[in-house]
């Protein structure tokens, strides 16, 4: 069997012609570019994912310091409220004690001119 093939095409072993592309550096190129396209398009959703993650994060780090500062302006509220109520214990105390001295006082004045 004779098989006539165009300058463009080679015979290959199953007697069928197939055709050669010149254009295999062009070909190449575009699936190059293709290639080039997706892997950009993967690099910016990932970029873009990281980035939403860093601000989820970055907002849950937020919110974690907001309520720890709460948290501590609490027990400090606390803690000053309770040094403040003692205090106050302490002065009535005292206050009472100085009547009683006073009282004391006026009476051994009163008793002994």
């Amino acid at each position: 069997m004779l098989v006539e093939l165009d300058a463009h095409c080679q015979h290959v072993n199953d007697g069928c012609g197939r055709c050669k592309c010149d254009d295999y550096g062009i070909s190449e190129a575009i699936l190059n570019r293709k290639v080039e396209a997706i892997v950009n398009e993967y690099n910016e959703l990932l970029a873009t994912q990281l980035e939403n993650q860093k601000l989820y994060f970055e907002t849950l780090l937020q919110e974690v310091q907001e309520e720890t500062e709460r948290e501590v302006s609490g027990a400090v509220q606390r803690a000053v409220t309770q040094k403040l109520l003692k205090l106050q214990a302490k002065l009535d105390r005292c206050v009472k004690e100085k009547k009683f001295l006073h009282d004391i006082s006026t009476m051994v004045s009163s008793t002994h001119p």
